[in-house]
């Protein structure tokens, strides 16, 4: 059996600030992604940056930068806020916002719900919309 994918990343904290670096290949299509972050809390609410740069093997390298904004509520509760520019090589730049609320049931599980909203940045052209629904479990 082959893996797909294949994800490596890690973080670690300087002073206030968390940094974290992901390296991911995807064999599905043939992308390679780096990605960079930096983020800070002050009490309940995080801030921070973060950089995407995916490698097309078929060319067409995409940039993606994000400032990403949280508020936790208490009681494992969070609402999230992004807002990013996409920067395609030779393509329109697009803009995206995405909303999440999220809500700890244990130490480890949380579900979520997001919506996505993407600007292609074309004259004329649908906007993108995503909207899901979820789980996840940290290890």
């Amino acid at each position: 059996h082959t893996f797909d994918a294949l994800e490596i990343g890690t973080s670690f904290k300087l002073g206030r600030t968390r940094l974290g670096l992901a390296v991911a290949d995807n064999k599905n299509d043939d992308n390679t992604q780096i990605g960079l972050h930096a983020g800070t809390k002050f009490g309940p609410v995080g801030v921070g940056v973060s950089y995407l740069a995916t490698d097309k093997k078929t060319g067409g390298d995409v940039d993606e930068v994000l400032a990403l904004a949280d508020y936790g509520f208490g009681r494992g509760k969070k609402v999230s806020l992004s807002y990013g520019q996409t920067s395609p090589d030779g393509g329109n730049d697009a803009t995206k916002v995405a909303v999440e609320y999220e809500h700890k049931l244990s130490k480890k599980l949380r579900w979520f719900a997001a919506a996505e909203t993407q600007d292609s940045g074309v004259a004329g052209a649908d906007d993108k919309n995503k909207f899901g629904v979820g789980m996840r479990l940290e290890f």
